[in-house]
């Protein structure tokens, strides 16, 4: 039985991703093998042919050309439509394919129901918004399987949708759901803005307030860190709060082709593993002076981080995802604010150099990024420990 807004926040993900996706992409296959060329050969058309068919077309569109790496593979490689997500199904479903008017209509309400979700401030729903939203998704559902018209399909959906309602969570896999939520489409996620020079004077009011928060919180946070300490020193505080301030930077890599992207991150996730002392067994195809070079500015970056209170822990393949144990609220603070002004990526320019050494890549670059959601969520975790440790506090000195 769901009790929590952040249990039905997983819910609805849940229902989401395994049910959405799986009606969306069957229905996509269905609509590109209707619509293969009589004289084709081989009939029905592969991915690969629809694309090449459609390329035109699909890069004419403002997402086509967002995501031109993820929907065309690197010659000689076929693409891989299981790793599409949810959203790229209903792209096509909506801009690329042809489907009746009625079935785009009800596509273009599950592409704003999980746009919605996506993008909430908090991983957080009321009884009275899931509800509805549950409804919504079981009409949607219901007639786009009528669509496809797969018995075996809307029996494992329904299954779906009837344990995600009904099964018990448990946090574990409520945390995996919302990571793999919210990382399967990171260009639909809202970044951070950087203010460098160019965008300073257009930055927009609302991420001007947010930098002021930001900077507010940090000078407000000096008592509450005192008084955490305090209570650290007397047994008091939830071990909780270690780990309430973890988040991650992405390190995006940029104006490479799609193959030496995968290049880059391979190399640059087994140096940063390498330098946090996580194992890694990965080959690197580099000359040893670059090597050298690009170890030495992991290195840099590493202990810039940990001297500003934010560790590098851990590296995760995904670009490259660096995460990041915070040590005191205060640095966590001051990483988003390092973000929202620009200097995150000062971090990063030593390496992107020793990266620009490589013969053919002059021009790649790297963007730190962090994500809304992200800053959310973790100020959100931190605020309820930080508050369950102040009332722990207020009962002892009752006591």
């Amino acid at each position: 039985m769901t009790t929590t807004d952040d249990e039905r926040h997983c819910r609805i993900c849940l229902m989401l991703m395994n049910g959405g996706t799986k009606i969306s992409k069957a229905l996509f296959e269905k609509c590109m093998k209707v619509q293969t060329p009589e004289n084709h050969i081989p009939h029905p058309w592969s991915l690969d042919d629809f694309l090449r068919a459609n390329e035109t077309k699909i890069l004419g569109t403002e997402t086509g050309k967002a995501k031109k790496k993820i929907i065309f593979s690197a010659q000689g490689v076929s693409s891989q439509v299981e790793e599409w997500d949810l959203y790229m199904y209903c792209f096509f479903l909506i801009e690329i394919v042809d489907v009746e008017c009625r079935v785009r209509m009800d596509i273009k309400q599950l592409r704003k129901i999980r746009n919605k979700i996506c993008h909430l401030n908090e991983p957080k729903i009321g009884i009275e918004k899931y509800n509805r939203t549950v409804d919504k998704l079981g009409v949607i559902y219901e007639r786009l399987l009528k669509e496809i018209c797969d018995e075996e399909l809307t029996i494992e959906v329904n299954r779906i949708i009837k344990a995600s309602k009904e099964d018990p969570l448990s946090t574990k896999e409520i945390i995996f759901t919302l990571h793999k939520f919210y990382k399967t489409d990171l260009e639909t996620r809202e970044i951070l803005t950087q203010q460098n020079a160019e965008t300073r004077e257009i930055l927009t009011q609302q991420n001007a307030e947010l930098s002021c928060n930001v900077k507010t919180l940090m000078k407000k946070m000096d008592d509450i860190e005192k008084k955490q300490n305090l209570m650290l020193s007397r047994g008091l505080v939830d071990c909780e709060f270690e780990n309430c301030t973890e988040t991650c930077v992405e390190l995006r890599i940029k104006n490479c082709p799609s193959c030496t992207e995968r290049f880059i991150s391979n190399a640059l996730v087994s140096m940063y593993k390498k330098e946090t002392g996580q194992p890694s067994n990965e080959q690197l195809y580099l000359s040893e002076e670059t090597r050298t070079e690009m170890m030495a500015a992991v290195k840099d970056t590493v202990a810039s981080f940990a001297s500003k209170k934010r560790a590098i822990i851990d590296v995760e393949q995904n670009c490259v995802i660096l995460l990041l144990n915070c040590s005191t609220v205060n640095s966590l603070l001051s990483l988003f604010y390092d973000c929202i002004n620009g200097d995150l990526n000062k971090e990063f320019q030593k390496l992107e150099s020793a990266v620009r050494q490589i013969k053919g890549l002059e021009e790649v670059s790297l963007e730190a990024v962090l994500y809304m959601d992200e800053f959310y969520r973790t100020m959100h975790r931190t605020g309820i420990v930080v508050y369950k440790n102040d009332l722990r506090q207020k009962l002892q000195d009752v006591g």
